[in-house]
């Protein structure tokens, strides 16, 4: 997220505004606005092309008569100001206004948001007092957060999260039940298996070479990415060339209607895999490798 105070106006020279002309919109409420959030992930997850949302407050005017005309005549800027193509509508009714940017030609944040601020704050200045305009604040919150590559994984921004966050209020009394059981269950089970895990934990460490536990990043709800956790069962440093071959074959004899070995009967496991150990290859048929999820269960991530 990218918080901006609206007394400080950038120049660029970026045409994102002139693809398109400026017209009349029409202004979402907020459970509108918060759907079309949650259906612009789904589309940039899979197109891969991001967006970007912004948020306008009114500031300490919130809650008087001067708030709802200071927002009016934020509303009205914003209209003038933004394509056809945008999407403006209540974050939070007649406290916060947003705008979905989509479509952006560039791949450069700082320049794409430069150039939206110049535009923005330029007009609001033009439509608003000066007592308005000095208790506006912006802030910018990008869809996925990594956009620039700066950060690893997905970090977590609750704001272009809005639909899982009004489900969670609307059902924290069954989540909070549903977490106590959670924490209540994982702790007893990880307490009963202890001496299980504790042999597995000592076979693979002798039987092999490597850290005992596997981990992996995963992506949890509202996009937390958590480490998730299991018994190893693989060598380390293998090659996973093998199973990239078979995942290719596998893909090509679909498309024939035949299976990986030739025949009709598809097969969606590599079998005979020598990257698995021997006690790997136990665990894996009986599933004791995934005991250790109950940690993240415990945690809270799974």
């Amino acid at each position: 997220m990218t918080v901006v105070p609206m007394d400080k106006t950038l120049n660029s020279s970026d045409p994102l505004f002139e693809s398109l002309p400026a017209g009349t919109h029409e202004v979402l409420r907020e459970d509108a606005l918060k759907r079309r959030i949650a259906l612009e992930r789904k589309r940039s997850e899979r197109s891969q092309e991001p967006f970007l949302l912004m948020l306008l407050e009114a500031g300490d005017l919130q809650g008087s008569e001067k708030n709802k005309r200071a927002l009016d005549a934020m509303m009205a800027a914003l209209l003038f100001c933004t394509r056809e193509t945008d999407v403006i509508g209540w974050y939070t009714e007649w406290t916060t206004v947003g705008v979905i940017f989509t479509g952006h030609r560039g791949n450069d944040k700082n320049q794409i948001l430069s150039t939206i601020l110049s535009r923005v704050s330029g007009t609001l200045r033009s439509q608003l007092t000066s007592e308005q305009f000095s208790q506006v604040s912006i802030s910018f919150h990008f869809f996925p957060d990594d956009w620039d590559h700066d950060n690893t994984g997905r970090p977590s921004d609750p704001t272009l999260y809005p639909d899982l966050s009004k489900l969670d209020d609307g059902r924290q009394s069954l989540l909070g039940i549903k977490r106590l059981m959670d924490v209540v269950g994982s702790a007893m089970l990880l307490l009963l298996s202890s001496p299980v895990l504790l042999i597995i934990a000592i076979a693979v460490k002798l039987t092999s070479k490597g850290p005992i536990l596997f981990r992996q990043q995963r992506v949890g709800r509202h996009g937390q990415v958590f480490t998730f956790l299991k018994f190893r069962s693989m060598y380390i440093n293998n090659d996973h060339s093998v199973h990239k071959d078979f995942v290719r074959q596998l893909i090509a004899s679909e498309k024939q209607g035949k299976g990986p070995h030739g025949n009709g009967e598809p097969v969606y496991k590599l079998t005979n895999d020598k990257r698995i150990t021997r006690i790997g290859k136990f665990l894996r048929r009986t599933s004791l490798d995934e005991l250790p999820q109950f940690l993240n269960v415990l945690k809270g991530d799974m």
